[in-house]
């Protein structure tokens, strides 16, 4: 199987949470004093074998982690990720801990007020004057916030009051509009005539008007079917489990991973088995002479606009993703993802465009 590159390393640090979400999967978070014996050091020796350059943090809640600052700052001296925490916005003030040592500070809200309520169990409004009291202290370490709200069908007609809000708050903060999954499920905006529409020309609206904002649904609306995808990122992340274990997406991952920890009785189940069986008539695809096929059945926000950059596609988030790169990149990185990128994605790929758009990039 082709190496991964490895540029972008997403680790989900705990399985604990001190929400309860309504959408999120309850089977597999724990309580916040759920007792999780976890040998930090030993995954971060795994990670550093990979050097990503991208260190996304995420869970669960990482800030219930007790050695997150001390996580963070090990991960730092060690070879300089970019590294951003993802928070679920119940107690923002415990970001400043991890402030000297972090670049990004992401909070993920739903809405204003009642909106996130609803879905989180906490006031958006109370999260957005919380985040707003820590910028400054953000600021004197040049940490990025940013707010991440998904848009859905229940909450896009708050958006712009969700922007005004933020903007209140502090101009530092950017809001970053991410499209639910999936694309076609009844949550979403493109599933109502017009709805993306209506979504596109509220954000050039806002975008007008000066505000902090950008939104991911560009490399979504690239794809001409959403029922088999062609993925390019995935050849570029890897994902760390609270316990350590590596793999690629989660959706490609090899025969060995899907069946790690598995018992031979429960191979029995169909499901199990059919699980099995996917991921074993995938490595065997991977294994044939022939290009790589990067195809994928399940469509996802992830890394997307990696993809739109080797397709030489514009793409509204581009500038602030590759900040993560700027500074990490070298002569071989380049070398080697012209490379495969030429051969195998896009025959007219342009390298130096890409170098150039890491290397004008500029921090806000």
């Amino acid at each position: 199987m082709l190496q991964n590159f490895a540029w972008i390393c997403t680790w989900k640090i705990t399985h604990r949470c001190n929400l309860s979400c309504t959408y999120c999967d309850h089977a597999v978070m724990k309580p916040a004093t759920a007792v999780e014996r976890i040998d930090h050091d030993k995954i971060i020796d795994t990670i550093a074998k990979f050097s990503p350059k991208i260190v996304n943090i995420s869970g669960g809640e990482p800030t219930l982690v007790e050695q997150l600052p001390r996580i963070v700052e090990k991960l730092k001296k060690r070879w300089n990720p970019f590294i951003r925490v993802v928070h679920n916005g119940s107690l923002p003030h415990k970001g400043i801990g991890l402030f000297p040592h972090i670049d990004r500070f992401v909070v993920s809200l739903d809405g204003p007020g009642e909106v996130n309520r609803a879905t989180r169990g906490i006031d958006g409004d109370k999260v957005i004057e919380r985040l707003g009291a820590i910028a400054d202290e953000a600021a004197a370490h040049n940490v990025e916030l940013a707010i991440n709200c998904v848009v859905t069908v229940h909450n896009v007609s708050h958006i712009r009051e969700l922007a005004e809000k933020t903007r209140s708050a502090s101009a530092q903060i950017l809001l970053s509009l991410t499209p639910v999954m999936p694309p076609r499920g009844a949550l979403s905006v493109l599933s109502k005539p017009g709805g993306y529409e209506a979504f596109e020309r509220m954000y050039a609206e806002l975008k007008s008007k000066g505000y902090r904002i950008m939104h991911t649904f560009d490399s979504l609306m690239r794809h001409e079917t959403f029922s088999c995808i062609q993925c390019y990122n995935q050849y570029f992340v890897i994902r760390i489990s609270p316990e350590g274990r590596v793999s690629a997406c989660p959706m490609n991952v090899p025969l060995a991973t899907a069946v790690e920890g598995i018992s031979p009785k429960s191979l029995l189940s169909p499901k199990k088995a059919k699980k099995v069986l996917k991921a074993g008539f995938r490595l065997l695809k991977s294994k044939l002479p022939s290009r790589i096929d990067f195809s994928c059945s399940t469509i996802c926000n992830c890394e997307s606009w990696l993809d739109m950059l080797f397709l030489g596609k514009e793409s509204e988030s581009a500038d602030v993703y590759l900040r993560g790169l700027k500074g990490r990149m070298t002569e071989k990185d380049y070398r080697e993802l012209d490379k495969f990128v030429r051969k195998n994605i896009n025959a007219g790929f342009s390298v130096e465009e890409f170098r150039r758009r890491i290397e004008e990039v500029t921090a806000e």
